[in-house]
């Protein structure tokens, strides 16, 4: 306890400014987290590389021997195992549309996403180095921003509700689409790059952030306006980014 003690007054005193700047901000409801991959990597979801590699050994792709080139980014990688896919379902059935595609590709990186089952999340919690520490804030800001698809972060809200949070409601909201129309009282999650949840039965978003087409979609969208509203919004805010690379390789900011 006693290094874990000095760690915090080594970081209050050397970041001073900014943790009372942030904090003034969340009382203000102007602060936001924005999540990565590392923050679900904790829970035991693959990160982004291990989870191209996860879909390209499923038999229904087959597609191992098309990673060998490692100068690729992992959205390059996606690409192509995607249209490998894609070829595959065309020659065993020559009439199936490209939304039966999509679908079934879909429900690959579902069952890989998820390839560990059902989890604790309290005991996940408790496991986690930090996720319990920002629970509070996913609650009192109006926005948090989730890069990855998954649905652990609204799992964490609804785990964490307290007897009066129940009764009100599930205690979050999920969104995809850009155009944020915030409600008062009620945090969103909000998954820039796609939304999968672990239960076949939620609905997931329209389309996920995942190839290299549809990273180059997402920046002509950026660069037609299409995001303008969130930008606005967020240059009004402080946020702290947190589990996040700035490989460009791997980073999937829009």
């Amino acid at each position: 306890m006693s290094g874990w003690t000095g760690k915090h007054e080594e970081i209050l005193n050397t970041y001073t400014k900014a943790i009372v700047h942030m904090r003034k901000q969340l009382e203000k409801k102007k602060f936001s987290l924005v999540f990565g991959a590392g923050i679900s990597k904790k829970f035991g979801i693959p990160d982004w590389g291990k989870l191209v590699n996860m879909i390209a050994r499923h038999p229904k792709v087959n597609g191992k021997s098309l990673l060998k080139d490692n100068n690729l980014s992992h959205s390059s990688k996606t690409q192509m195992l995607f249209h490998h896919f894609k070829a595959k379902c065309h020659s065993l059935e020559k009439k199936l549309h490209d939304g039966e595609i999509k679908a079934r590709w879909r429900k690959i990186i579902r069952e890989k996403l998820y390839k560990n089952g059902k989890k604790d999340i309290k005991r996940l919690i408790k496991k986690h180095p930090y996720i319990n520490q920002f629970i509070p804030i996913i609650k009192k800001s109006p926005i948090t921003i989730n890069y990855n698809f998954d649905d652990f972060i609204e799992k964490i809200v609804l785990v964490s509700r307290t007897d009066e949070e129940q009764k009100r409601s599930r205690g979050y909201e999920t969104a995809w689409n850009p155009h944020l129309q915030l409600k008062i009282g009620i945090p969103v999650i909000y998954h820039p790059n796609g939304y999968l949840p672990e239960n076949p039965l939620e609905r997931p978003s329209d389309g996920l952030v995942f190839c290299e087409d549809e990273f180059a979609d997402q920046l002509i969208e950026t660069m037609a306006g299409r995001y303008a509203s969130l930008l606005h919004y967020l240059s009004m805010q402080t946020c702290l980014f947190l589990g996040l690379s700035l490989d460009p390789k791997q980073a999937s900011f829009f």
